[in-house]
């Protein structure tokens, strides 16, 4: 039952190298979009490696080794899973300084109470996403 689950997930990895696609294609920041595309292809490399070991246990494919494909595919999900919180702690401390410079500026020039509340809102949402 859980290998005819996995059979579902074969063609994963076609999503992956898509999102790596729209992030090579975007307009992020060099270490955005390096770090993007890292975790994506990390968890592609992930997909790749668990349809190969689903592969071995139907039967399908018999030269390769189920523990090490199995083994491959779970270190590329540790990878992808690390690589992934990286990023979030990057876009978090990002956030913060955003909102410390927010506050100075507004501080310092006397912003608009309705932009300064608006722009501290983007900034809260951000951090709640990360």
């Amino acid at each position: 039952m859980a290998v005819a689950r996995k059979l579902f997930r074969l063609f994963k990895s076609f999503n992956e190298w898509i999102k790596i696609k729209e992030f090579l294609a975007g307009d992020l920041s060099k270490v955005d979009k390096y770090l993007s595309v890292a975790t994506r292809l990390a968890f592609l490399l992930y997909w790749l490696f668990d349809n190969l070991s689903v592969l071995i246990k139907i039967k399908f494919i018999t030269s390769f080794d189920l523990a090490h494909a199995t083994k491959r595919a779970n270190g590329f999900w540790l990878l992808g899973l690390i690589l992934g919180i990286i990023h979030a702690i990057r876009n978090l401390m990002m956030a913060v300084k955003e909102q410390a410079s927010l506050l100075a500026q507004k501080s310092r020039d006397g912003m608009d109470e309705t932009k300064f509340k608006e722009a501290l809102a983007k900034i809260k949402a951000k951090r709640f996403t990360n």
